[in-house]
């Protein structure tokens, strides 16, 4: 069993891994241009990775005929893989396989705002799953939080919907479970999801634009996740469209985040219910929504 650690990250075992989840099975020789690894690099990893059933090799058939091809690919449903997403005081708790099919999903309800007790309770449960789940799980953690995080450090530095600042969640996360975690914008993460299993695993560069308590996008160059310096790109609900509007949690005046967020356009409903201005609101039905007021 590979149990990574910051070494192995950079190392030939993730590299292998990494390029057959992205790109899929392949030969040996494709392989060694994918990664960059030597062929004895690349031999000797592979037994590893065969022996502890990460890898295995496949026949396919050339078009042309004559000797089938060898390939390698990730063997399905070998070991799982954990990360969490947290959205309106709730963590979605997932389990995958290596080629990213879900193998579990559970809610775990967030009963505080405090980052302490809503990383407490996300750790609390993903321990108890894993004695219980039957499959071996691989020692590592990913996570989709709101707000502008850090990539580099690891820290959410600020979540407005959260009023969370300078959250170092990595490290917390780290510390509870014992396991190296990363942390990124919880749209950019969906957005990864969706460029490399879904509608967008078929086009070099992609654009997933998410919208819910934040606004955020995932920008995609040739399939990798564009950053910026401190992670901040695609931070699009923090762009200023009305000057002269109302302060923002950021500090900014009239941002996107205070007119065009799930709050903000339930928030706006309710002003107009409330002033009686119904024909703006197919008649006052919001699917939804409690309009009890």
């Amino acid at each position: 069993m590979i149990i990574p650690n910051k070494s192995d990250q950079k190392g030939s075992k993730t590299s292998i891994i990494q390029a057959l989840r992205m790109h899929g099975s392949m030969p040996r020789i494709k392989l060694t241009k994918v990664t960059e690894l030597s062929r004895a690099t690349i031999s000797s990893t592979i037994s590893e990775l065969m022996d502890w059933n990460l890898v295995k090799e496949t026949e396919k058939a050339p078009s042309t005929g004559g000797r089938p091809a060898i390939s390698l690919e990730l063997v399905p449903g070998s070991h799982a893989i954990m990360g969490a997403d947290l959205n309106d005081q709730v963590w979605t708790l997932g389990v995958f396989d290596l080629l990213g099919n879900v193998l579990h999903t559970t809610k775990i309800p967030v009963s505080s705002s405090q980052p302490e007790a809503a990383i407490d309770e996300l750790t609390d449960q993903t321990s108890k799953f894993v004695k219980e789940f039957d499959k071996e799980v691989i020692k590592l953690f990913g996570l989709g939080v709101p707000g502008l995080v850090d990539t580099r450090r690891g820290i959410i530095r600020s979540a407005s919907d959260l009023g969370w600042s300078n959250v170092d969640i990595e490290e917390m996360v780290n510390k509870k479970l014992g396991w190296p975690t990363v942390a990124i914008n919880r749209h950019h993460a969906r957005g990864l999801s969706e460029c490399r299993f879904g509608s967008g695993s078929s086009y070099k560069h992609m654009i997933y634009v998410g919208v819910g308590s934040g606004i955020a996008a995932g920008i995609f160059n040739d399939r990798q996740l564009v950053s910026g310096s401190f992670g901040g790109a695609g931070e699009l609900g923090h762009i200023t469209v009305e000057p002269d509007g109302p302060v923002c949690p950021c500090g900014n005046n009239g941002c996107l985040h205070l007119y065009s967020t799930a709050s903000a356009i339930e928030q706006e409903a309710r002003k107009q219910l409330r002033s009686g201005q119904y024909e703006s609101l197919l008649n006052g039905v919001i699917p939804g929504y409690d309009l009890q007021l």
